[in-house]
């Protein structure tokens, strides 16, 4: 039987149809990619008015319950995919995505030689206006769009890299493989924006949606920078796992 919002309740109207949205979704009854009712037919499926709905979406949006797409409705999402290795490497995030047998892609939206300036060239460590090579990729994982890195390198560690077809592996590993280049280590920090124009458009959300944002710097074993890196991720589809190693002793040694 289908629950009904309780009106004599104290709390409040949108938190009680999250709760009944939910058990829906944990009962099955509205499978992962299934596109469930709008705005307009759950207020009066409940009788509610649109803006408990809205509150009551939108908090299932950024528990990662459910997604939006611009012009098609409101679907239910896959499970959040684990960022396991996401924290040493893309690579490694990647790589355990596959290994999970978990459909992934790489669509390169765009890649050319531009000027080093201002904190990036101080960040890498070149001269200003030596040249770099900026790329800028999208990653989906089961057919959505979850991510999107722009990548700075400089031009002069690996020039084969500006012909690189990056659809079949990872900038680290054409690296490796064709320059002998080795990442030793990278320093990231994550923090919370919101969705820009551009990078709303290409992860099919809307502008002002919350994004995980990571910027990162890797560098060679003998410690020179070697890239920096900006991503925005969808944090409704991914969520980051840090493993915390208990440090025998004091810590100081």
């Amino acid at each position: 039987m289908l629950k009904t919002i309780d009106r004599e309740s104290s709390i409040p109207f949108h938190v009680q149809l999250r709760e009944i949205l939910v058990e829906r979704i944990k009962k099955g009854d509205w499978k992962p990619g299934t596109r469930i009712p709008g705005d307009e037919e759950l207020g009066k499926t409940f009788d509610v008015s649109r803006t408990v709905v809205r509150q009551a979406l939108q908090d299932l949006t950024y528990e990662g319950w459910i997604y939006r797409m611009r012009g098609k409705g409101t679907f239910v999402a896959e499970p959040r995919v684990s960022g396991v290795g996401l924290a040493k490497s893309l690579d490694a995030f990647y790589r355990s995505l596959q290994n999970r047998g978990i459909e992934t892609k790489m669509i390169n939206l765009e890649k050319g030689i531009i000027p080093a300036e201002g904190e990036i060239a101080v960040i890498l460590e070149v001269e200003s206006m030596a040249p770099l090579i900026r790329i800028v990729q999208l990653f989906s994982v089961r057919e959505q769009p979850i991510f999107i890195t722009i990548s700075y390198i400089p031009y002069d560690i690996c020039r084969e890299l500006i012909f690189a077809d990056l659809t079949r592996r990872t900038i680290y590993e054409f690296l490796e493989q064709q320059c002998n280049i080795s990442i030793g280590r990278a320093q990231r920090n994550v923090s919370a924006v919101l969705a820009e124009k551009d990078h709303a458009q290409r992860l099919e959300v809307n502008v002002g949606e919350p994004l995980l944002y990571l910027e990162s710097v890797g560098y060679s074993i003998e410690g020179k920078p070697l890239e920096y890196l900006n991503g925005y991720f969808l944090g409704s589809q991914i969520k980051f796992e840090v493993e915390i190693m208990e440090v025998v002793g004091d810590g100081s040694g």
